[in-house]
């Protein structure tokens, strides 16, 4: 990506940008700490995702954070419209199954390999 940026034909881009930073991609434990921030921070008094669901979540959107609040953002939406108390890892396989087949962003669903499922 790096590269594109630096092509030639960005240079004016480039030179507008007064500061540039990399965000490296959040690891498993980091995506699940990273849900838990972002609910505790409107609010949320207990852990709405299951561990395999961030599992799922981490695997997925390859620990982008935009990615993983695209995931989060539909999972409680379907959520909420199926009244689950929790947000399983089978109703964010719903969700990543849609993405994948009716979306407009790359979702892959991808096999995981040594995820048991708890819920």
């Amino acid at each position: 990506m790096k590269e594109i940026l630096r092509g030639p034909q960005l240079l004016q881009f480039a030179q507008r940008v007064s500061s540039d930073f990399h965000l490296r991609p959040l690891n498993a434990r980091e995506v699940s700490e990273y849900i838990d921030f972002r609910l505790k921070a409107v609010g949320s008094h207990s852990q709405l995702f299951t561990d395999d669901a961030c599992k799922i979540i981490a695997d997925t959107s390859r620990g982008i954070p935009r990615t993983i609040n695209i995931l989060c953002d539909t999972a409680m939406v379907y959520g909420f419209a199926a009244e689950a108390d929790k947000i399983t890892a089978e109703l964010v396989d719903t969700v990543i199954q849609n993405k994948a087949q009716f979306g407009v962003l790359p979702f892959g669903h991808q096999p995981r390999l040594g995820v048991a499922r708890s819920d």
